[in-house]
């Protein structure tokens, strides 16, 4: 089985931007080397509950690795933004509250 022509997911980017190597997943995931090569190369897709692992190794979603890291990150923060613009409002008495330091 040869590698496919575009990626399948973006592995190796997201491994690069944390400064972490394929000998990784042999080291941190008790992965055999040529499982680990054969996924790193596209040439395996992985499982996955193999996904799961390497996200969890990763501290990103599943889903995060099959996007750049960089459109990733856009919508985590396109996300936070989202978030905090849907908090409620504080209501008058939180307001007077934190302006004067007083409950009265």
């Amino acid at each position: 089985m040869a590698a496919p022509d575009r990626p399948l997911w973006y592995l190796q980017e997201w491994f690069a931007t944390q400064g972490r190597i394929q000998r990784d997943l042999i080291t941190k995931l008790d992965w055999l080397p040529a499982k680990a090569n054969k996924v790193w190369h596209g040439v395996q897709i992985a499982k996955l509950d193999e996904v799961a692992e390497i996200a969890d190794l990763l501290n990103i979603a599943p889903w995060e690795l099959l996007m750049a890291p960089d459109e990733a990150m856009k919508l985590r923060r396109l996300k936070s933004v989202i978030a905090e613009v849907a908090q409620p409002a504080p209501t008058q008495d939180a307001v007077a509250t934190s302006r004067t330091g007083t409950n009265g």
